[in-house]
């Protein structure tokens, strides 16, 4: 499954972040009840399938636009009540606080998985 590609370190993911700014971004799927997001980048062309996905987990804040162009995303951590808090933002269109964050690069469009897929 697609998450087992996912980042494993802060410095991986800002480099992904880095070859995907100025994409076109939308916010693919998001699960209310799981607090999970995700979010898919792509570039124009011939195949627009390739794309980068941002995924965010333990949710507790969300706010986002459906798509915009010229992606540019910035992550900071800090302390939280329960451990680390990642928020997430790309100028007005995207702002998440979250306990995880992690990317992904995917020729196939990929889904968050449901909680018995896992």
């Amino acid at each position: 499954m697609w998450f087992a590609n996912l980042t494993r370190s802060d410095r991986e993911l800002l480099d992904l972040i880095q070859r995907w700014k100025g994409s076109r971004v939308q916010a693919w799927e998001y699960s209310v009840s799981h607090g999970q997001l995700l979010v898919r980048f792509h570039r124009e062309g011939s195949n627009p399938i390739p794309s980068f996905y941002l995924y965010c987990k333990n949710c507790h804040s969300v706010q986002f636009e459906s798509h915009w162009v010229g992606a540019d995303v910035r992550f900071s951590t800090s302390p939280g009540k329960y451990g680390p808090q990642i928020t997430v933002v790309d100028g007005n269109h995207l702002h998440v606080v979250c306990g995880y964050v992690g990317g992904v690069e995917s020729e196939e469009f990929i889904s968050i998985p449901l909680p018995n897929a896992a």
